[in-house]
């Protein structure tokens, strides 16, 4: 088990030294050899290996194909204004007159999404008080998960993807920013 669980590992790890993400074909092609072999003794190693390779190249196609999972444009929806549906997913940040929250996007631009992601919002000057689990729709501009390229600190970037954030951005005041649903969390009250 010890020897199956390191090969697994390395695997997982030696992914992530992998130049491309393969497409849905080559990940399904390979998780059914995995399958083939699993029960074959002397290829359990390899397959271990096999399956943590796998593993992270999923996730990792996952969180890159968001927008097309969701039919969009990345043009489009990037440094451009775009109206959003959504819930805010966890308790806010409130620093200096400034508002820092993840959002679950649920439509965008009316268009409801086959698979909502999370964006990391902004919102400045703020009125009312965002909490978690309310339902807003807003007015914002988003960009990419990005980063400084700062080898010896923190990368802001890598804790984005950890945290399955697909993009980051602000919210612009307008009058179309209105509460539509406050069901907020019984964590958020605590």
């Amino acid at each position: 088990m010890d020897r199956w669980l390191l090969s697994f590992i390395l695997g997982a790890i030696l992914s992530l030294f992998s130049p491309i993400v393969p497409v849905l074909f080559y990940q399904l092609l390979l998780f059914s050899l995995i399958f083939l072999f699993f029960f074959l003794k002397p290829y359990r190693n390899i397959i271990a290996f096999s399956l943590g390779f796998f593993l992270l190249l999923h996730h990792a196609a996952d969180y890159h194909n968001i927008w097309q999972h969701n039919q969009l444009k990345s043009e489009h929806v990037f440094n451009s204004t775009v109206n959003v549906i959504g819930e805010v997913a966890d308790i806010p940040e409130l620093k200096n007159n400034t508002t820092r929250f993840m959002f679950r996007v649920k439509k965008i631009n009316q268009q409801a999404l086959t698979k909502p992601f999370l964006v990391r919002l902004r919102w400045d000057d703020i009125e009312t008080k965002v909490r978690q689990g309310q339902q807003w729709q807003l007015d914002i501009r988003l960009k990419p998960a990005h980063g400084y390229a700062n080898p010896a600190g923190f990368s802001y970037q890598t804790w984005l993807i950890s945290q399955k954030i697909a993009a980051t951005g602000y919210v612009i005041k307008h009058q179309n920013n209105c509460l539509l649903w406050e069901d907020v969390a019984i964590r958020s009250h605590l």
